[in-house]
């Protein structure tokens, strides 16, 4: 839903843009002469925080400090809006910085392969984060900057176990290039925050979104995943322990696997409903120990693949005990792949299985209790 506002000219609407007042998202019209539209402007929360330094606005009066362990890293801040900059020596407290202010940082940060990245941000009091993450990279030159090309590990860790960090859904992460790590670990047991920015790369990267939200317990929507082009590793473990996600999108869209890229993504959620998958080529543990632990999930998705590689299915629904109906429809099972997908689940349920299912040992990974039917609705009773 958009804020409508009416303004005689673009200086006022400017202004008001730039203004705190500014209700996002926006649509904003412009007359010359007070009765005919001259200009229609829209601005979403993300077109508006890109133009923005990466910043903090502290919900509580206290200090921050930038950590990198390589003692390479150092950033500048502004505590007056970006008039004056002060660089801050490596794991120095800023001066404290009062409830409802905000801190603005920049600097050229280099990447280190380490455990963590370029550094990490620490505070004494709680805060939201907002504003365009590339001015860490680029500076003052940050604006349109989209590429984290040759930039392995950039941002990886960067609020690890920070539990004061709350909202960052005015965070905007514009790069559409990635680099491998990029943001791994990102808000690894983060357990104050509520929401996340929104991630419009959609070519992955080895390991980029691995852990990214991992153990934040208090976050209960998960930003949309549109990428289509995937990579290993690349969204393992993603929301694993996010024990009151509830809210999730309606479908992964992506059709072709790769090696553990949703390995463990979804472990120990509140999740009722599962997002469709509608992969048809699998790869080795693609969908690994997904959803294990998601005790209140219902709904499966359907398995339509027909050949199910190593491991590619392996305790994907292990304890969870309201899953009773499940549609499966590999002709071709490797070893382990489909081993264990209801292991510790409920002793009872119905399965749809291919009229060209492989052979007899593929049942034997199916609940003894199970009831076993084809897609032509033939009862399939074991050996």
């Amino acid at each position: 839903m958009f804020n409508l506002k009416k303004f005689e000219n673009l200086t006022d609407y400017n202004n008001y843009i730039n203004s705190n007042n500014v209700i996002l998202p926006n649509i904003s019209v412009c007359s010359s002469n007070g009765t005919d539209i001259d200009s229609i402007h829209q601005i979403t929360v993300t077109d508006y925080y890109e133009k923005k330094y990466f910043a903090f606005t502290a919900l509580e009066s206290g200090t921050f400090k930038f950590y990198d362990q390589a003692n390479v890293n150092t950033l500048s801040y502004s505590l007056n809006n970006g008039s004056t900059w002060t660089q801050l020596a490596n794991n120095t407290d800023t001066p404290v910085v009062s409830a409802g202010n905000k801190i603005l940082w920049k600097g050229e940060l280099i990447p280190q392969t380490n455990t963590w990245g370029s550094g990490q941000f620490f505070s004494s009091g709680r805060f939201d984060v907002e504003g365009n993450i590339m001015s860490l990279v680029y500076g003052d030159n940050f604006e349109d900057k989209i590429s984290l090309e040759n930039k392995n590990d950039m941002f990886r860790s960067l609020f690890e176990n920070n539990t004061n960090i709350i909202n960052a859904n005015k965070l905007t992460l514009p790069a559409t290039i990635l680099s491998n790590n990029c943001y791994r670990n990102f808000f690894k047991n983060c357990t104050s925050l509520l929401n996340t920015p929104e991630l419009p790369a959609k070519n992955l990267t080895t390991n980029c979104y691995m852990r990214f939200c991992l153990g934040c317990t208090s976050l209960v929507k998960a930003p949309i995943l549109k990428s289509i082009n995937l990579a290993p590793y690349c969204y393992y473990a993603m929301f694993m322990n996010c024990e009151n996600l509830v809210n999730f999108q309606s479908i992964l869209p992506a059709t072709t696997l790769t090696n553990y890229c949703y390995d463990s993504m979804l472990v120990n959620t509140g999740l009722v409903i599962a997002p469709k998958l509608p992969a048809t080529i699998l790869t080795y543990s693609c969908y690994g120990f997904m959803f294990e632990f998601c005790s209140n999930l219902e709904v499966a998705p359907e398995l339509p693949a027909k050949n199910a590689l190593g491991r590619s299915y392996y305790q994907m629904f292990k304890d969870c005990p309201k899953i009773t109906y499940i549609k499966c429809l590999a002709e071709t099972v490797q070893s382990d792949s489909i081993k264990e997908i209801l292991l510790n689940g409920s002793s009872t349920g119905t399965i749809i299985i291919s009229n060209n299912y492989p052979s007899s040992n593929f049942l034997n990974y199916i609940p003894s209790n199970w009831q076993i039917f084809d897609t032509s609705g033939n009862e399939i009773v074991r050996k």
